[in-house]
């Protein structure tokens, strides 16, 4: 069994939000549902946060990177499958991961696997 970490998801998607939570707390995580003003406050292995774009998303990955020293994935709607540019995003945004939408339940967990090794 996979170790267990506490996980901030940051998402202001209902739908998307509520999913994400199932799929990580049926694996056995620990699920906070935050803003990015609250996360200091919060002891965190892990931040999942939603960015409207990767490359406008750099002021928010700086503000949750100050805030939680903690690896961070991003998830974004912007970001098309295929397009083979998450790469180049990861090290320029200082990302862990970023998944496109829709990202599939074997995807996210992937990421939270990888990002935690």
């Amino acid at each position: 069994m996979p170790h267990a970490y506490r996980i901030a998801v940051v998402e202001s998607d209902d739908l998307i939000r509520q999913l994400i939570v199932q799929w990580l707390t049926e694996a056995g995580h620990t699920v906070t549902v935050a803003q990015p003003g609250t996360l200091a406050d919060l002891q965190v292995d892990l931040v999942i946060a939603n960015v409207s774009s990767p490359r406008s998303a750099a002021p928010l990955v700086r503000r949750l990177k100050a805030l939680q020293h903690v690896p961070l994935i991003l998830l974004s709607a912007r970001l098309g499958r295929g397009q083979g540019a998450s790469a180049p995003l990861i090290g320029l945004l200082g990302a862990t991961a970023v998944l496109p939408k829709p990202f599939t339940h074997g995807e996210l967990m992937q990421a939270v696997e990888t990002a935690m090794a």
